[in-house]
């Protein structure tokens, strides 16, 4: 059995985290595209987003 202070398996669960995050931003990201494709774009970015816009 491997020692809990194995990076390889400390990392598992957070693997498994990362993997269910990934897939519920993705849905999110289909769904939310063509809501957001649909807006009226004639307006500056960073008012809504900040710097990252």
């Amino acid at each position: 059995m491997a020692d809990s202070t194995d990076p390889e398996v400390a990392h598992r669960p957070l693997d498994g985290i990362e993997a269910v995050t990934d897939t519920q931003f993705k849905c999110e990201e289909k769904q939310l595209g063509p809501v957001l494709h649909g807006m009226d774009t004639d307006f500056d970015r960073t008012e809504i987003s900040g710097p990252i816009g």
